[in-house]
């Protein structure tokens, strides 16, 4: 099913996460400190040509990682009190809990996205420790079988997110 996301044009989502780039950190910070989780800003905006791409695959809609933060929770109990907190906010409008149905692969992690008061819709991803180092892992070892994407010399890959439906409302599971 698709998101509940209206299709926006690039170029109005990308003001749209650049106007919010402060407010986005704002919110990450405030919300994560209580928690104890590293956090992880996206340093740059998603790449235009990347975002295309994906948009052509999934749909216009389903672009809402223009801008992205990744929390780092200390444990699984810290995580699913985050979690909790998280789907009670008015402005989370998804959050795919991949706790409660894990990948084929077993990764896990919660993906959610939160709207921002100027209309921008960005990602925020929950992950503890362990799982976050597997990914890095997973990724490492993708960068060394796959070839680099154009302009990209150095075969680094940093922004390859990908979204699933919404289920907000069961907590994770360990």
């Amino acid at each position: 099913a698709e998101a509940p996301f209206p299709p926006v044009l690039f170029t109005e989502a990308y003001a749209l996460a650049e106007e919010s780039r402060q407010e986005f950190e704002s919110y990450v910070r405030e919300f994560a400190e209580p928690y104890g989780a590293e956090i992880r800003m996206r340093e740059t905006l998603k790449k235009r040509e990347r975002a295309e791409n994906k948009a052509k695959q999934n749909g216009p809609g389903r672009v809402v990682d223009i801008n992205a933060a990744t929390l780092v929770f200390p444990s699984f109990e810290s995580l699913s009190k985050a979690y909790n907190e998280l789907v009670s906010r008015d402005e989370v409008l998804r959050a795919k809990n991949r706790f409660a149905e894990p990948q084929d692969s077993g990764y896990r992690d919660v993906l959610s996205n939160v709207r921002m008061s100027n209309g921008a819709i960005l990602e925020i991803q929950l992950h503890v420790r362990p799982m976050m180092q597997a990914k890095e892992e997973r990724g490492r070892g993708r960068r060394d079988r796959r070839p680099p994407r154009e302009g990209n010399s150095d075969n680094r890959y940093s922004d390859d997110n990908r979204y699933s439906d919404n289920d907000k409302n069961e907590e994770p599971k360990e």
